[in-house]
């Protein structure tokens, strides 16, 4: 803490430094022309001021924030863990490889569900799709065989078309045309 209210008070001191007389008497000729000793009380006056009154103010920022407060318990809880000799460091064995591993463990678990829910859902679409092809299969078989039959039927057909008279065929074919 007092190291703190040394470098503001250091700052402090840099900028009211910053408001010397010189600077005043450049900027206010006529009032130097005019009563020299008079600009030098106003500005030492007004320097005095500004003093307080960031010291002031520091002081309220400090007390109100409870700054000396929160130092004390950070130099508490530094004291405590520098007398903390056996505590573990966030990678206790000293290898990375096996520190992170309970770490990447859920989430390489989460991926192992994952990648099993998609086998299990592909392994469906495919016995899916293996039924629908056996199904198609079948019709088909079965359509072929339908097929097959017509034409055994239309064979028979033809073999009896050719075992009869010509003559004989077209004589009834002209019945059926009258």
């Amino acid at each position: 803490m007092q190291h703190l209210l040394d470098v503001l008070s250091k700052t402090v001191k840099k900028c009211i430094h910053a408001g010397r007389f010189s600077t005043f008497a450049k900027s206010y000729k006529f009032a130097y022309k005019q009563n020299p000793k008079a600009l030098q009380s106003i500005v030492q006056q007004h320097v005095e001021h500004l003093q307080d009154s960031v010291e002031a103010e520091i002081q309220l920022v400090l007390s109100e924030e409870k700054i000396p407060d929160l130092f004390q318990k950070l130099e508490t809880v530094l004291n405590d863990s520098a007398m903390e000799e056996d505590t573990t460091a966030w990678r206790p064995s000293g290898d990375p490889e096996k520190d992170l591993r309970s770490h990447t463990m859920a989430i390489k678990l989460k991926e192992r569900e994952e990648l099993q829910r998609r086998l299990e859902a592909h392994e469906n679409e495919t016995t899916r799709l293996q039924k629908f092809v056996l199904q198609a299969r079948q019709k088909l078989l079965h359509t072929q065989q339908k097929l097959q039959a017509k034409m055994e039927t239309f064979e028979k057909a033809a073999a009896a078309c050719d075992t009869c008279p010509m003559e004989h065929v077209s004589t009834l074919t002209k019945d059926i045309q009258l």
